[in-house]
């Protein structure tokens, strides 16, 4: 039930309705906002539930995801150990969309939170004129100060003049009971209480965490996080055998989480725009290695077969977690230091690759919305040209990325019958696409990747390395970022002399 009648204000502490002329806008927009937030929030933590929680892993045991797209059960950072599932890439597109929308839904509410004071005060920038009213229907336009008075009635003859006890009643709403169970800082709770200060709605909760240090045990709705960092020991790590033959690969880093993400990707804009950075795959301006700010930007990863490798100063042998799944790739720097600990198998890193990539690919359409419309129509708007330049920036990138990557997929095998990438074309659209479609439904820029693979997947024989979907994309935002530039390139001016 509304906090505000249609018509009337009922008076909070349960006293026959007073009739005002206005209902301040900014209380009624706060609750609007608290029945809005309750109700994407639960409608968001449940579908991240079911992709991170429930049904089953790519073996058919159960699943327990990360929001990277790692399996907690195989992955362990403090053991070196990961392991990406694709039946988690649900998961890591849910939980990118939670984290982002939760940092946003966050800011807004300490804004108006704050403001509560103020508005009662009649202290709020927004007093005197400003805010907009909400007129009862029976009653005169002229406002005759009802504003004020009505907040002067709350502040002095009810509990309601401090924040906590509106936030309260916030919480009350239908919308913010019911949420899934969820564990925050060790507590368990499956509804909105905006007075606790404990980060708890807000947080992304441990369903959208990376896996634990040590990885997890237990069974379905019984799993026990080890955060322990003494519980588990560093595991043997493989090491290159001399003059080892590798792939060496530069893939832009994303860091660990939304909030890393748009800052890598801010900084990378920056360089590029500067022309301190560029998409070339050593990651490096123009070739050089002494731009340490640049080689940040970068992870370098050297790709090994099984057999340039060693364990516990053995060879790789049959039966070795590397056969069968492309080899090993082992991370050379973090931030421009040496690193040397992380390992992925190869097809890990590669699915890793390939489900990031897709995601950014969606994200970037959407943040260009206001450049293009669709990839056709050009809406050529002031602002256009730094975000068409990096976007053009990152898809060489990527390209760049995608070639040597191909270099070292294209050693696997892949069996009898089977080329490299009739096996990507398979996998895109029976393993990947379902989970980005499901997590992004109705996008236009979704149906395009769909209309790209079917295409594909049809004749599966024809198929290359210079025809596959993969590339296919690449070159379709190739054309978006030209447009994207014509764009920026024949708009005017604006008065002030900024070309965009």
């Amino acid at each position: 039930k509304d906090i505000w009648s249609q018509d009337k204000c009922h008076c909070i502490n349960g006293d026959p309705p007073t009739y005002f002329d206005y209902v301040p806008q900014y209380l009624r927009w706060f609750e609007e906002w608290a029945e809005d937030f309750c109700r994407k929030r639960k409608h968001k933590l449940e579908n991240a539930k079911n992709e991170c929680r429930e049904g089953e892993d790519q073996s058919g045991g159960e699943r327990y995801c990360d929001f990277n797209g790692y399996d907690c059960k195989g992955t362990a950072s403090g053991k070196h150990k990961y392991l990406w599932d694709y039946k988690c890439a649900g998961c890591f597109f849910w939980c990118s969309d939670f984290r982002k929308w939760i940092a946003k839904q966050k800011d807004e509410f300490e804004k108006q939170k704050n403001k509560y004071t103020d508005e009662i005060n009649g202290t709020s920038r927004s007093n005197g004129g400003g805010r907009q009213k909400r007129k009862a229907r029976s009653i005169s336009n002229d406002d005759n100060g009802y504003e004020k008075k009505f907040y002067e009635e709350l502040k002095n003859n009810s509990e309601y003049g401090k924040v906590d006890k509106f936030l309260d009643l916030l919480s009350k709403e239908t919308t913010c009971k019911g949420h899934p169970e969820v564990e925050v800082k060790g507590k368990k709770a499956n509804s909105v209480d905006f007075t606790k200060d404990d980060g708890e709605i807000f947080s992304h909760t441990e369903i959208c965490e990376p896996c634990p240090w040590c990885g997890v045990n237990g069974t379905k709705g019984n799993w026990e996080r080890i955060d322990d960092h003494s519980a588990c020991k560093e595991e043997e790590l493989y090491t290159p055998k001399e003059n080892a033959k590798y792939t060496k690969i530069n893939v832009l880093t994303s860091g660990e989480g939304h909030e890393d993400i748009a800052k890598r990707l801010k900084e990378f804009c920056t360089k590029t725009q500067n022309g301190t950075g560029s998409g070339s795959s050593d990651g490096v301006a123009n070739g050089s290695a002494s731009n340490s700010d640049s080689q940040k930007l970068y992870e370098e990863w050297k790709c090994y077969q099984p057999e340039e490798l060693t364990k516990d100063g053995r060879d790789v042998v049959e039966g070795d977690e590397l056969n069968g799944a492309g080899g090993l790739c082992i991370l050379q720097k973090t931030n421009g230091k040496e690193n040397g600990k992380k390992q992925k198998t190869f097809n890990n890193f590669f699915n890793f690759w390939v489900v990031h990539m897709l995601k950014d690919s969606i994200d970037w359409r959407n943040k260009l919305n206001s450049c293009i419309n669709n990839g056709k129509t050009i809406r050529c708007k002031n602002g256009c040209k730094t975000p068409c330049k990096c976007y053009e920036s990152w898809i060489q990138q990527k390209e760049d990325e995608w070639k040597l990557i191909e270099q070292h997929y294209e050693k696997q095998n892949f069996g009898p019958g089977f080329s490299p990438y009739m096996t990507l074309e398979w996998n895109l659209q029976y393993d990947y696409f379902p989970s980005i479609q499901q997590a992004y439904p109705g996008v236009e820029f979704v149906e395009e990747i769909k209309k790209i693979i079917d295409e594909n997947i049809k004749d599966l024989s024809s198929v290359t390395k210079e025809n596959n979907s993969i590339n296919d994309l690449l070159k379709k935002e190739e054309g978006i970022a030209t447009e994207c530039k014509k764009c920026q390139e024949t708009q005017k001016p604006s008065a002030g002399g900024g070309g965009g």
